[in-house]
């Protein structure tokens, strides 16, 4: 039977030395074993993964790059413990319009860690969008999360 992973990933957003939070909660995703992947409802991690208030995320921009820190889940979608050994990697996914992230980028050596944080380097002047999915030791990778966005000054 295969295990669902979700997390919610909490992403914030620092404006003037100011984080906001962006949060929510809930997911669609089917538990009964079959294919399929839990849709997270704030900035997430879901390869088949649970949602988590502990999986938080933050973007960060100094000139032309957005740094993304994130918390990694708990437990599956099923309510199973997640282990952090069960984490094999993280997919960003990011572009200049919500609707089209045709860019994507991947942090890997995700096993073990609780706390990561990857940078987005060469961002053009504009607002980015992100989302970030987990992908667990059997290949099983999350839904996106919600989309969150950066303004890179020009």
């Amino acid at each position: 039977m295969e295990k669902w992973i979700s997390s919610v990933l909490y992403f914030g957003v620092v404006f003037g030395g100011m984080l906001i939070l962006l949060t929510g909660c809930g997911g669609d995703g089917d538990e009964s074993g079959t294919a399929g992947v839990a849709k997270p409802s704030a900035v997430v991690a879901t390869a088949n993964i649970t949602e988590d208030s502990t999986a938080r995320s933050t973007v960060n921009s100094t000139a032309n790059q957005a740094t993304l820190s994130w918390r990694a889940p708990a437990t599956r979608v099923n309510g199973d413990a997640l282990s952090g050994q069960d984490l094999a990697s993280y997919e960003i996914r990011y572009g200049t319009s919500a609707e089209n992230l045709n860019r994507s980028a991947v942090f890997d050596g995700a096993a073990g860690l609780i706390d990561m944080s990857y940078t987005i380097e060469n961002l053009s002047a504009g607002t980015w969008y992100f989302t970030i999915q987990a992908r667990d030791d059997n290949g099983l990778l999350s839904s996106p999360s919600v989309v969150v966005s950066k303004n890179i000054p020009g």
